[in-house]
């Protein structure tokens, strides 16, 4: 597997992907949306959502392109032309990717749909994951989004992160953006480099365990939610701003 960095950005004009490893970007070719996947395909599988669909693709070093269609189904493709899109059969739901060079990508983010899981609160856009991920590729994915692991300002802020993920059937914890900095012994917001100045943790927490470093959103059973200090290597939805 290949577990170099991902790194990739999402523009919204409509709704662009782009995803990035080892120089790998992805681009949307709407020529080819809404059309039954051809012959040639190096993989076929189901993913829980179109990031998984997307880390499937820039794990996999033979694909250069894929489709993701219906009830979540996945199709990687190899650096081969397509055949004409309108030699393919219309099949609704499907959204393809394509390889693409980094000057291709867009240089505006305009609207966010919220279709694709944004959801905009206030002046700030904001994702909640469908995938676990330890926190190293959660802050990747994030980045593939054209966004950040989360930053909790104020409690206002945090009230509001509260209501998206409370929206959820499953209760799950959230990988956030801070950070133990060793260098300056204290919390930190790795985005922003800021020192974590309003903090809503669990009491007892940040225990002092020496593996413990990066930060979740724990939600308990009653519904409320507080921050715990965990192992990076876990994996866990996570929260995306923009």
């Amino acid at each position: 597997m290949n577990t170099g960095l991902l790194w990739a950005l999402v523009f919204f004009t409509t709704f662009q992907f782009v995803g990035s490893s080892n120089r790998k970007l992805f681009l949307p070719d709407h020529s080819y949306h809404n059309r039954k996947p051809p012959s040639g395909r190096i993989y076929e599988t189901e993913t829980s959502s179109l990031e998984s669909c997307a880390i499937t693709c820039y794990e996999d070093d033979r694909c250069a392109s894929f489709f993701h269609g219906p009830q979540h189904k996945c199709i990687g493709y190899p650096k081969v032309p397509f055949p004409p899109s309108d030699n393919l059969t219309v099949e609704m739901g499907w959204d393809v990717f394509r390889h693409a060079e980094k000057n291709d990508v867009p240089a505006e983010k305009n609207d966010v749909p919220a279709e694709k899981g944004w959801s905009l609160v206030g002046e700030k856009y904001y994702f909640v994951s469908h995938s676990k991920l330890n926190w190293t590729r959660a802050k990747d994915m994030c980045a593939s989004m054209g966004g950040y692991l989360l930053e909790i300002e104020s409690e206002s802020e945090a009230n509001a992160t509260d209501e998206l993920v409370m929206q959820r059937s499953e209760r799950a914890d959230y990988w956030i953006g801070a950070m133990y900095s060793s260098n300056s012994n204290q919390w930190t917001w790795v985005n922003s480099g800021n020192e974590m100045v309003y903090t809503r943790w669990v009491p007892g927490q940040p225990s002092d365990d020496g593996f413990a470093d990066c930060v979740d959103i724990a939600w308990a059973w009653d519904r409320t939610t507080a921050w715990d200090n965990t192992p990076c290597s876990d994996s866990k939805m996570f929260l995306c701003e923009y």
